[in-house]
C-alpha cells in the first residue's frame, strides 16, 4: 500500500523529471551496456538490489514485472545488482553466485554494477541496505517513479497500475 501511495504521489506531482545518469555497466553475460542509450522500449522498469539479500528480495518483484510486463508492447524490465560496495576479493564470487540463479537467455537484461555506488544509492533512494528499488524510466532515461520495499500482492498491483498510467501518458 505504501509503495502504491508514494508511487501516486510521485507520479500526479511529478517529482521525479530528473534524467538517470549515463553510465556504461556490464550485463551479466558479459557485454557492455550504456544507460540510458541502450534502454530498449519507452518504459523501462530497473529493480536494484545492493546486498546478497536485497538480491533476494527483488526476486518476486523482478518476476511478477517480467511475467505481466516484459512480454506487452513498450516495456522492458532490468534486475540490477550493485556490487559496487563488495569487496574486489569477493566480487568474482557474487557474480558466480548471482550466474548461477540466473537462466542464460535472461542474463543479457541483467545489469551489474561495480562503480558508482553513492551515485545509485542517490537515484533510487536508498533507505535499507535489503530493500528492492524500483526505478521506472522512458527511453531518454527520465525517471518516472521511484520506490521502494518488500513485495505484496497489494503493493505490486498499486505499482503495477501506476507504472501503466506513467506510460500511457
Amino acid at each position: 500500500m505504501l509503495i502504491g501511495l508514494a508511487l501516486m504521489v510521485c507520479l500526479q506531482a511529478g517529482a521525479w523529471s530528473k534524467l538517470i545518469p549515463r553510465a556504461t555497466i556490464q550485463t551479466l553475460a558479459g557485454s557492455s551496456f550504456v544507460l540510458p542509450d541502450d534502454l530498449e522500449a519507452d518504459t523501462d522498469i530497473l529493480v536494484v538490489g545492493f546486498t546478497q539479500k536485497a538480491g533476494s528480495n527483488t526476486r518476486p518483484w523482478t518476476e511478477r514485472f517480467q511475467q505481466d510486463f516484459a512480454s506487452a508492447e513498450g516495456y522492458s524490465v532490468y534486475p540490477v545488482a550493485v556490487l559496487a560496495g563488495v569487496p574486489a576479493l569477493f566480487r568474482s564470487f557474487a557474480l558466480s553466485s548471482i550466474r548461477a540463479g540466473v537462466p542464460q537467455a535472461d542474463r543479457g537484461h541483467f545489469l551489474i554494477v561495480d562503480q558508482d555506488e553513492k551515485l545509485w544509492r542517490a537515484q533510487v533512494g536508498y533507505r535499507l541496505p535489503d530493500d528492492p528499488y524500483i526505478i521506472v524510466l522512458d527511453r531518454t532515461g527520465s525517471v518516472l517513479a521511484r520506490e521502494s520495499g518488500l513485495f505484496d500482492e497489494k503493493s505490486y498491483q498499486d505499482a503495477a497500475a501506476l507504472i501503466r498510467a506513467a506510460a500511457a501518458k
